[in-house]
């Protein structure tokens, strides 16, 4: 059982002691440097990812470690800190005071640091010089697929071919345009950056991350032979790559080590993200598996087989698509190596059998004030609907309009046989 100095030994009012789960995952974190904790909803992840902070702390492994938390959270982590490490020192960084926040820590020695999600994104940026680099090192494979790309279009006359192949050579030249629009920012900013406070500049040595799903649209560079290919997903946010140059620089002062995240979310079979999520988090073990690049994961565990659809024009086309993940093996080796898995059917078995009441999630309604941008947006869609609905009753007028139209040459019509009834039977009119 994991046991260090200063850990309480009540909690809550009851003895304290980690769930076997929950000794299992803070060893194997604190041994090895990395953890993905992939454990269920009501597992106690809170005081595992504590343990774990602790842990590295106490055996020397790192010094001031950043923990992102969800908004929501932000007091239960608090409270989780005060109430299962009492004497252990701790800051906060809070959008309100971030100024003064980040200065205070900079220069503080307490070890642990609670930053919320929303924060961290309004904050946390590397120093200029630091994102050039990362973004300069991350653009190679787009450099290079741009040139495969343009090199096969110079050597293909078919039509159909050079429009597919078109279309490919614009979305990443789209992507290289907007990476050089930050790049000319960062060196602008550069020029003053001494000045700035960044988040490479404040003495963290590991970072802890909660709920990360929310931060696994990352943007994923893929060579010429995946720019054509459907089914993989290209989502890519701010906020994200902002967590992935933070994720890089901790393990390039860590020899690849000392990022652990977390999330009750279960992580999907796609292969971005499975790839993102493993680069992540043990981008050693990935290099050290032959699996580098994207392209190298794709072409070890990925299917791509051609499928017949289906275009406006009725024509039918072959495209290669993705159409699932192969080689089960290896991709379960490396998840039992970087992930602590435990799903919500094991742990209400494990509740169960120890007669423990099951962990009940109740929403929380949270009311977030709107910006002036969707303020202005709610104006619009209040607008619009009514310009809707106007429309909609000037076309039921119309409507009632043709049907009264429809009914008078009904009559003019029964009018007329009527008319022509009488002329067969030598009755005029006036009569």
């Amino acid at each position: 059982p994991f046991k260090i100095e200063g850990m309480t030994e009540t909690f809550n009012g009851v003895p304290f002691k980690l769930d076997p789960w929950q000794n299992e995952a803070v060893n194997k974190g604190v041994s090895q440097q990395y953890l993905y904790v992939n454990d269920a909803v009501g597992s106690g992840k809170t005081i595992t990812f504590l343990c774990i902070g602790a842990g590295i702390i106490k055996a020397g492994l790192a010094h001031k470690i950043q923990i992102v938390v969800p908004n929501k959270a932000f007091k239960q982590w608090e409270a989780h800190m005060k109430g299962v490490f009492p004497d252990m020192k701790y800051k906060t960084i809070k959008t309100k005071s971030k100024r003064e926040d980040m200065a205070d820590v900079a220069v503080s020695n307490a070890p642990i640091v609670f930053i919320a999600h929303s924060t961290f994104s309004d904050t946390m940026q590397l120093s200029a010089s630091k994102q050039l680099e990362y973004i300069e090192n991350e653009m190679q494979p787009y450099y290079k697929s741009r040139a495969d790309l343009q090199d096969q279009l110079n050597n293909t006359d078919d039509k159909k071919t050079r429009k597919r192949i078109q279309a490919d050579l614009t979305k990443v030249i789209k992507i290289i345009d907007k990476q050089m629009k930050a790049m000319d920012s960062l060196r602008s900013r550069r020029l003053t950056d001494t000045t700035n406070m960044s988040a490479d500049r404040m003495g963290f040595d590991a970072l802890m991350v909660d709920e990360a799903h929310k931060f696994k649209n990352i943007q994923t560079a893929m060579g010429s032979e995946l720019a054509g290919v459907s089914g993989i997903s290209s989502a890519a946010s701010d906020q994200a790559a902002m967590m992935k140059f933070f994720t890089q620089y901790i393990q390039e002062i860590n020899n690849g080590r000392n990022v652990f995240y977390a999330t009750g979310t279960p992580v999907t079979n796609s292969a971005t993200e499975i790839y993102n999520v493993l680069k992540s988090v043990a981008p050693k073990l990935m290099e050290d598996s032959g699996l580098k690049t994207f392209g190298d994961f794709i072409s070890s565990h990925g299917q791509i087989l051609p499928e017949e659809t289906f275009r406006t024009n009725g024509e039918i086309v072959a495209k290669d698509t993705f159409k699932g993940l192969v080689n089960p093996n290896q991709i379960k080796r490396l998840i039992n190596n970087v992930f602590h898995i435990l799903t919500q059917e094991e742990m209400n078995g494990i509740f169960k059998a120890q007669g423990r009441p099951f962990p009940n999630n109740v929403p929380v309604n949270h009311l977030i004030p709107a910006t002036p941008e969707k303020r202005i947006m709610g104006y619009y869609t209040q607008y619009m609907s009514w310009v809707i609905s106007e429309l909609a009753k000037d076309k039921e007028v119309m409507k009632q309009r043709r049907d009264e139209r429809k009914r008078i040459l009904i009559d003019i019509r029964q009018m007329q046989e009527a008319i022509k009834s009488l002329d067969k039977t030598g009755i005029s009119l006036e009569d």
